[in-house]
């Protein structure tokens, strides 16, 4: 067991096979009073290491609040799925400014496929990204609120004045 919050780590178990079961790799065990039982292979080392994880070892390039910020910012409909912790939120803003399509992240194969063929065939989206975009781009031109904070910190005081970002 290679997950550490599963209620199966740290638990060592005598591997019998492992095999491809109704379109799943499945590692097969028995326990500790020798009952068969079966894993996703992808819950053990017994599956192949991931080729991004291994290259990356640990590290990503990006992060995907980075990959949405690049996407917005050069007009991109996007197709979203999230996960957790903020992205639920980012994908209801994209979805609401009709920027996108938000789906579950149990969606289907042929769900995905058809998402984004209907955010590259409808124009609408295209266009509602673009206004997206240029609306960030003129946020991070007129920041005067992190200008404002940074001349506090550094000992200055407030101006309430226009931003002197380039």
């Amino acid at each position: 067991m290679t997950r550490r919050l599963h209620p199966l780590s740290g638990r060592d178990f005598e591997f019998v096979v492992h095999r491809r079961n109704w379109g799943e790799d499945r590692v097969y065990c028995r326990d500790q009073d020798g009952e068969l039982f079966s894993l996703p292979a992808a819950l053990t080392d017994a599956a192949p290491a991931d080729p991004f994880v291994v290259v990356a070892a640990g590290r990503c390039p990006f992060t995907a609040d980075g990959l949405l910020a690049v996407a917005d910012l050069i007009g991109v409909p996007l197709v979203l799925v999230p996960l957790g912790r903020d992205q639920p939120d980012n994908a209801a803003r994209v979805v609401h400014a009709g920027a996108g399509i938000r789906l579950q992240k149990n969606a289907s194969v042929s769900v995905l496929r058809a998402a984004v063929g209907r955010v590259i065939d409808d124009p609408s989206y295209r266009a509602a990204a673009g206004v997206m975009a240029a609306r960030l781009g003129a946020e991070r031109d007129e920041n005067r609120v992190v200008d404002e904070l940074e001349r506090v910190a550094a000992g200055g005081h407030a101006t309430g004045g226009s931003s002197t970002r380039p």
